[in-house]
């Protein structure tokens, strides 16, 4: 994911790309955590070189929109890893599996939430549409391929419902007709038709 990083900085952004534990060998919270405590470390980092860390993008693609859904929106994990005050300035979830309800309508359908979990129980703590409701008026972005064979469009689309409850519209939702799941990265390679309403959408949170 470095050319996301060099993309990202070629248009102004300074970036930090974190990593996280994974499952089967860490259950959740644990990458949460790792994201937050990773975010936290970048934040000091930025603020020891220089760089302006007032606001926060929040960017992340498949499960890293998951988590980066979750950092926006759980506010009270955010505050328990020290990072209650930071101002985010929107979130960009690209093929995020945002809402379990409708991504598993069963949950034996949802192998990979279970591993995730450790088990059956306990999905409501990780299922970033349970906490967007209601939840701070962050500007978010979400970008999906309609032919995403793993996270179908529905997901984010329900998700953006999710965010604008009955009377927002900070929550946005965009699809990619020819696009899959991991191939939305081409927005980082100027192939994709939803790269210029992208960096738009970033610019204009940005100066918010």
């Amino acid at each position: 994911y470095r050319a996301v990083g060099r993309f990202l900085a070629r248009h102004g952004y300074a970036a930090a790309l974190a990593g996280y534990r994974l499952a089967p060998g860490a259950v959740f919270p644990a990458q949460l955590h790792d994201t937050l405590d990773g975010l936290a470390a970048a934040l000091r980092h930025a603020r020891g070189v220089g760089l302006s860390a007032d606001r926060v993008l929040l960017v992340g693609q498949s499960a890293g929109a998951h988590l980066a859904a979750l950092a926006a929106f759980d506010t009270e994990t955010r505050e328990k890893r020290g990072l209650g005050a930071i101002d985010i300035a929107g979130l960009l979830a690209i093929s995020g599996p945002l809402d379990f309800a409708v991504l598993c309508p069963r949950r034996s359908l949802c192998p990979a939430i279970e591993r995730l979990m450790g088990g059956p129980d306990g999905w409501e703590t990780a299922d970033p549409a349970r906490f967007a409701h209601a939840g701070p008026d962050v500007p978010v972005l979400c970008l999906h391929g309609s032919r995403d064979p793993l996270v179908p469009p529905e997901v984010a689309a329900s998700f953006v419902l999710r965010v604008n409850g009955s009377e927002g519209d900070h929550a946005t939702f965009m699809a990619d007709p020819a696009g899959h799941h991991a191939d939305l990265t081409r927005l980082f390679f100027g192939s994709s038709p939803l790269t210029p309403a992208m960096l738009a959408w970033m610019a204009e949170v940005a100066r918010a």
